[in-house]
């Protein structure tokens, strides 16, 4: 199993020979939602620069657990093909097929990881190479399947004000500017911008350094944004287990 994964792109490093450069390789769409009875879609990559590049291509489960995303092998849902070669200014075609026999109970969510990986060593003393993930989120969803609301609840952990949203519906939430406001003072919980999804039926922590003067049995507000609208809730603070 992978831990927390980043919602867009995640760089890291490796200790392999060649120069370090940017990420020539982009990708569209940038989201994908399948509906039943479709089992298959296409994303297409898009070589932008003037090398080749070699690229590995593998789909995971995609579960909130205790508050976290993490990332599970599976086999229901494929890619094809597992790895490729880009030409320069070149175009290439991945399908995604999921293979499972059984219907899609609510929304099924998985992450297509495609590593951008980098180049052998020519020769020696090359500097450090990068390998560039790209993560993108894949719905697979049945009859039925809705939005639900969100219920919230606060606990104070050491120093850390954790947040938690439930998500009631089958649907996932994409959610925006996660805020507390204690009194007249608002604190970001995750940096602005995307905070992250609560996928349906599950749900999703965020932590920010603990408000002075916040205790236990204290009042907070909480706002947000997700793709229909604003969001606000209240919530009394507790203490973790």
């Amino acid at each position: 199993m992978l831990s927390r994964i980043g919602v867009a792109l995640i760089a890291s490093a490796f200790a392999l020979a060649g120069s370090a450069s940017a990420s020539t390789l982009s990708m569209s769409p940038v989201m994908v939602e399948i509906r039943q009875p479709a089992k298959t879609s296409k994303i297409t990559l898009r070589n932008r620069g003037e090398d080749s590049i070699a690229a590995q291509i593998r789909v995971f489960r995609w579960v909130n657990e205790n508050g976290t995303d993490q990332l599970v092998p599976t086999k229901e849902v494929v890619a094809s093909p597992p790895a490729a070669k880009l030409l320069p200014n070149t175009e290439y075609k991945v399908r995604l097929v999921r293979v499972a026999k059984t219907p899609v109970v609510g929304e099924e969510s998985y992450r297509l990881l495609i590593d951008q990986l980098p180049k052998p060593a020519s020769h020696a003393g090359a500097r450090v190479a990068f390998t560039v993930r790209h993560s993108i989120p894949v719905f697979f969803q049945g009859e039925g399947v809705k939005s639900g609301p969100l219920l919230w609840s606060a606990s104070i952990r050491d120093i850390t004000l954790v947040l938690t949203a439930a998500n009631q519906g089958s649907r996932r939430a994409r959610l925006f500017d996660v805020k507390v406001k204690i009194g007249t003072r608002e604190v970001t919980a995750q940096g602005g911008g995307l905070a992250g999804y609560v996928l349906g039926r599950s749900a999703a922590q965020w932590s920010i350094p603990l408000p002075k003067g916040l205790k236990t049995g204290s009042t907070i507000t909480i706002t947000a944004r997700d793709e229909r609208g604003p969001l606000k809730a209240t919530a009394k603070v507790g203490s973790a287990p």
